[in-house]
This record gives structure tokens, sequence and C-alpha cells, in this order.
């Protein structure tokens, strides 16, 4: 009796690259899989499915590999993917800081407008 199918791989904001890449990766292992699309309303989650979920862990490890040595090799090509959080706010300001401080301060504002009614006793 064969296991009942399960989700591996969910292809929403997924670019066609990295889904081929996951699709070939199954298929050189002998996964078996099928694709779900999403439906014209978008209610539907495009994924990729086992047929046998007993080959589930093996696939996942296979997807998790891949995906940290896509990582890597995105971080390596692409400087901008090293930027952290800080640092990109940081890069923001040296770039345009007349504009980065009339949005900081519109954003203050509207924080400002929007918890006041609360601290107010």
């Amino acid at each position: 009796m064969q296991s009942m199918n399960r989700k591996v791989f969910s292809l929403k904001h997924v670019g066609e690259d990295e889904a081929h890449d996951v699709r070939e990766l199954l298929s050189e292992h002998d996964i078996a899989f099928y694709e779900t699309q999403e439906n014209i309303w978008q209610t539907a989650n495009p994924a990729i499915w086992l047929h046998d979920a007993s080959e589930y862990s093996k696939a996942r490890t296979l997807i998790d590999q891949y995906q940290k040595e896509r990582v890597q090799q995105i971080r390596e090509t692409n400087p901008a993917a090293k930027r952290s959080f800080l640092s990109g706010i940081v890069d923001d300001f040296k770039r345009q800081p007349l504009r980065f401080c009339v949005f900081f301060l519109g954003v203050s504002g509207i924080l400002v407008l929007s918890i006041k009614p609360f601290l107010i006793s």
C-alpha cells in the first residue's frame, strides 16, 4: 500500500529558475512528484507534491541543501544580498538624506497619531 501524497515545496513567489532546479533535482533522484497550479482566483497554492510521503525526508534534505547552496551563490555574486537591514538603512540615508528624513518624520508622525488616543488617560 502506497503512502498518501505530501506537499514538499511551495511554488508561490518562487522564480521559474528555482522551480525548474527543484523539479530537476527530484527527477535526478528518482522521486516521483506532481505539481498543482494556481487557479484563476488565486486561492490554490501552487506546489510540488510527492506521490509517496515516505520519500518526504529524502526530498526535503535535497531541497534544503540546494537552497543553502543557492543562497551562498547569490551572496557571492550579488554584493547587495550581503547587506544587513541596518546597513541598508544607513546606505539609504547616505544616498538621499533629505528624502530619508522626510519619510522618517512622516512615518513617525503617523505612528504618534495612531497611538496617541491610547496614551491619553
